[in-house]
């Protein structure tokens, strides 16, 4: 097939960084006049802009060029690190009245447009039953960043098992290899950089969603499938349980270094899930870690391989017999009877300050700082 070169006017939308044992490789799909490509080749500045709470996987809204590219139409198929992705073509919107655009979809439930990767879906998160297990697949967006969208599909899952699976011990787990990339930046740093008003009513909609996963009755087990990074690694911690898969996960609390404080109700989320130790040396340094430095250190539970990772979490939930829910439920409410204490009387009086160390000049210097490094340009807020 011939090959052309990607120009500054390409709109990069999805990139992928596979970390093999020689130069990391890029892997990114174009959005170019006309439809979707392929690009693919090294890129040492891509990767030097990533800190060491970077995700492998972002949307970036600029050019890199140049790289070598192939056109993709309706009907081929791309391979994003282990992940097979189907191009379709799909109507056009309003905004390309003139050419129907091409999307990428992947065989869940849900199909995710190209173009950023947040847009809603008319479906909500995933729930199939596994004999009386019932198991909570997070599709918001290809890696569950966290956005307004996702704590609403969080508390509509949440919803639905309460009402269609009341006795239903719960596994909570990902999509391909991500679990959860955290908070959806695009979304959230300008909602920093605007009245603390608006960073005080956000934070309140952010602590509910983990507070319900925290809290919630029935046993929750976290099939680790992947990266979890900042959010994404807290709602795996307030599950009761971690399996993670035993190679190619990598986990970060990067708020700190990128000018977030860590809300004190999620560091005693924290330590209640790990120890005060490492609760606080994650938070504070945003250090990224593998999968075997997370069992080291106590941050999940098991190891197992990618292919029996949401089996080893099914077998650990139903281990708790369905006669003895009620105990379970009793028991977790006084296990965590000293952390729901401190959260009330500390944290959450602690946390009345939060927004208004979201919104320092310092920290918004360091969300413009980190933006730049993570996007290669600017920010515009």
């Amino acid at each position: 097939m011939a090959r052309s070169q990607v120009t500054e006017q390409t709109k990069i939308v999805r990139v992928e960084i596979v970390l093999a044992d020689v130069d990391p490789v890029v892997r990114r799909v174009v959005e170019v006049p006309g439809g979707l490509g392929e690009c693919r080749g090294p890129d040492a500045e891509a990767v030097g802009r990533r800190n060491s709470g970077c995700c492998l996987a972002e949307y970036l809204d600029q050019a890199i060029a140049p790289y070598a590219y192939r056109p993709l139409d309706d009907g081929d198929t791309l391979r994003l690190g282990e992940t097979e992705w189907q191009v379709v073509r799909t109507p056009a919107s309003a905004d390309h009245s003139d050419v129907d655009p091409l999307s990428l979809t992947q065989p869940w439930p849900r199909d995710w447009p190209a173009a950023d990767g947040r847009e809603n879906a008319s479906v909500s998160w995933t729930i199939e039953r596994h004999d009386r297990i019932a198991v909570v697949t997070m599709t918001t967006n290809a890696v569950n960043a966290q956005n307004r969208q996702f704590f609403a599909d969080l508390h509509d899952a949440f919803d639905r098992l309460e009402a269609e699976h009341p006795d239903s011990p719960v596994v909570l787990t990902g999509q391909g290899q991500r679990f959860s990339a955290g908070l959806d930046l695009a979304e959230h740093f300008p909602l920093f950089a605007g009245p603390i008003e608006g960073v005080r009513d956000w934070f309140a909609e952010y602590r509910a969603t983990n507070m319900r996963l925290f809290t919630y009755p029935r046993p929750t087990v976290a099939a680790v499938n992947g990266h979890a990074f900042a959010g994404g690694l807290i709602t795996a911690a307030v599950c009761d349980r971690r399996v993670c898969v035993e190679t190619g996960a990598r986990f970060a609390l990067n708020e700190v270094p990128i000018g977030i404080p860590m809300p004190a109700v999620y560091v005693r989320m924290l330590r209640y899930a790990w120890g005060e130790r490492v609760a606080a040396q994650m938070s504070l340094y945003g250090e990224m870690i593998d999968q075997d430095r997370a069992r080291e250190l106590g941050m999940v539970d098991e190891l197992v391989p990618g292919d029996d990772v949401l089996a080893r979490a099914i077998a650990i939930a139903d281990s708790i017999p369905a006669d003895t829910l009620e105990q379970y439920a009793f028991t977790k409410r006084a296990a965590q009877a000293s952390a729901l204490r401190d959260i009330a009387d500390l944290a959450d009086p602690l946390d009345q300050e939060l927004p208004g160390w979201f919104t320092t000049d310092d920290a918004r210097h360091a969300h413009r700082r980190y933006w730049r490094q993570l996007k290669g340009t600017d920010a515009t807020w």
